[in-house]
């Protein structure tokens, strides 16, 4: 039986939720469109905006050190770069992230809401052509719920798929079968990739998705119950083509 993709997702704005979507077209060498997109610079980050270029997490706002982000939930408009922040339910920023005056009214908010929390001021940044993901290389993830579910023999709690910030989530295989993939082609709909490693885990993964609070000691658990801290693994896209929820991943 060949798992069936259930969930896709994206991040528009690095370390913020995610965005559901039924069906996404994807290009060969790329990660999602607008997937990473933006990312929050914090006042010690060594991002330079005159030479822009990726740099690692450490430099952006991100759940690993700044579980408060957790608490706001956000959307992102595709057309107009709107980018909106809610928190309890109640709309608290909004702006067009690829105009200036939209870019300060999203750093005036969080400027505020992290103080003490978070190096500030902190400013929008983007890099013409290259997603603000963790990995420089053009990745997509792929989590295998199977996976989480098994976790949960060690956690005996559920284990939200959102704390490991996939964009493919699947259902129907056996867990850990994932890890056999690298190295292997697969095919989603109309998209043909290439495994190409497993994914290891930081303390992002501890932090509750909803709350913010670090609730879960994600990577020790993986580490004492599997004797390693990976869990999803990294598809290099090789084709151009269109992933549905719902379309079967085949293997070979």
């Amino acid at each position: 039986m060949n798992p069936t993709i259930v969930k896709v997702a994206r991040y528009p704005v690095k370390g913020f939720s995610p965005q559901l979507l039924e069906q996404i077209d994807v290009s060969a060498g790329k990660v999602f469109p607008f997937d990473r997109r933006y990312a929050i610079a914090h006042a010690a980050s060594k991002f330079d905006v005159a030479q822009p270029s990726w740099l690692r997490k450490a430099h952006f706002l991100q759940l690993m050190r700044y579980g408060k982000l957790a608490t706001l939930k956000t959307d992102f408009d595709t057309e107009s770069h709107a980018f909106t922040i809610m928190r309890d339910g109640k709309q608290v920023a909004r702006g067009a992230l690829n105009q200036t005056i939209g870019r300060k009214l999203i750093e005036q908010f969080l400027n505020a809401y992290l103080d003490g929390e978070a190096p500030v001021p902190v400013k929008v940044i983007e890099v013409a052509n290259q997603a603000m993901t963790d990995q420089e290389r053009p990745v997509v993830s792929i989590i295998n719920l199977a996976s989480l579910r098994d976790m949960e023999r060690l956690t005996r709690t559920p284990v939200d798929w959102r704390r490991f910030r996939g964009n493919l989530m699947i259902d129907g295989g056996p867990a850990w079968s994932e890890f056999e993939w690298v190295g292997s082609e697969i095919a989603i709909g109309t998209v043909r990739g290439r495994v190409v490693d497993r994914i290891d885990r930081c303390a992002a993964t501890t932090v509750n998705p909803d709350n913010g609070e670090r609730d879960m000691a994600t990577v020790q658990l993986l580490k004492s119950g599997y004797d390693h801290i990976d869990c999803g693994v990294f598809l290099e896209v090789t084709s151009d083509g269109t992933i549905n929820a719902g379309d079967e991943l085949k293997v070979g």
